[in-house]
């Protein structure tokens, strides 16, 4: 991998160098970031770029190299002011293939994780919403175990544990745009949506927020809390949120536990 460029070679298994340039393919991106290389099962994920365009994230599995990210990802990476200080890394978690890249420069300080089962993105912080702190996963007797960037500790990962080392978690969503296709006018009387609740001894919260902007600006947070514990009824509704032509919620969730939802519905009258 150069700069601008990627070389196929082939194992053609030679006793003095088993290796074998393809001449007949090559990929138009190089590498932006030799530390954001990473192989896992046949797939080879990396940040890559050219002297034709900005930083992209790109994977193969052997053949032609496939641009992962979104028009959206790709103009939050060409507004990087130091993309060549990144660090990604491929794991698999509960049966899902993800690869985790981080920005670790303080002017660009955000980190990204690709699902490659739901081909979908999510940001990823630590306890203070900056770039997450893992830089390698290693499985080491059946535990994934990371070294951090901020002390250079080992630290283990797993979907069971819900604290930063006692830290609490930043769990936010933020949900797709409800407008019509002619722009109209509509209220939005409530949003409800199915939730686990009073499965645990400790207060945990759900903050809303909406944005009547299409989710360039948001208000202020109506706050529920949750069920004490074994009080499990499963219905969250938040009510009246107002008049808007382009709607969109955001939701934050408090706690030092997991939370488990499902998709809701939203009420509205036009």
């Amino acid at each position: 991998m150069g700069g601008s460029n990627t070389e196929s070679w082939v194992d053609v298994g030679a006793s003095l160098f088993p290796y074998q340039k393809n001449t007949g393919y090559s990929i138009d991106y190089g590498c932006v970031s030799v530390e954001t290389i990473a192989r896992s099962e046949n797939i080879v994920a990396w940040l890559g770029g050219n002297n034709k365009s900005g930083p992209v994230i790109m994977y193969t599995n052997g053949g032609e190299a496939i641009p992962i990210s979104t028009d959206g990802i790709n103009f939050h990476l060409s507004g990087l002011q130091h993309p060549e200080e990144s660090s990604g890394f491929l794991f698999k978690q509960d049966g899902h293939l993800l690869y985790h890249l981080s920005f670790t420069n303080d002017a660009d300080n955000y980190s990204l994780v690709y699902d490659f089962n739901t081909g979908k993105f999510f940001d990823i912080t630590d306890q203070n919403s900056n770039y997450y702190i893992a830089k390698n996963v290693a499985l080491f007797n059946n535990k994934y175990c990371f070294i951090s960037f901020n002390d250079a500790n080992v630290y283990e990962m797993s979907s069971e544990y819900f604290t930063y080392d006692g830290a609490e978690i930043p769990r936010v969503r933020v949900c797709n745009n409800l407008r019509f296709v002619d722009s109209s006018g509509f209220v939005v009387n409530s949003i409800t949506f199915p939730i686990e609740q009073g499965e645990n001894t400790e207060t945990a919260r759900i903050d809303l927020s909406v944005s009547v902007d299409g989710g360039v600006s948001f208000g202020n947070d109506y706050a529920i809390i949750l069920n004490d514990y074994a009080h499990r009824k499963n219905k969250l509704t938040f009510w009246n949120l107002g008049y808007a032509n382009d709607f969109v919620p955001r939701f934050k969730f408090w706690g030092m536990n997991r939370f488990v939802f499902s998709d809701g519905m939203v009420g509205i009258f036009k």
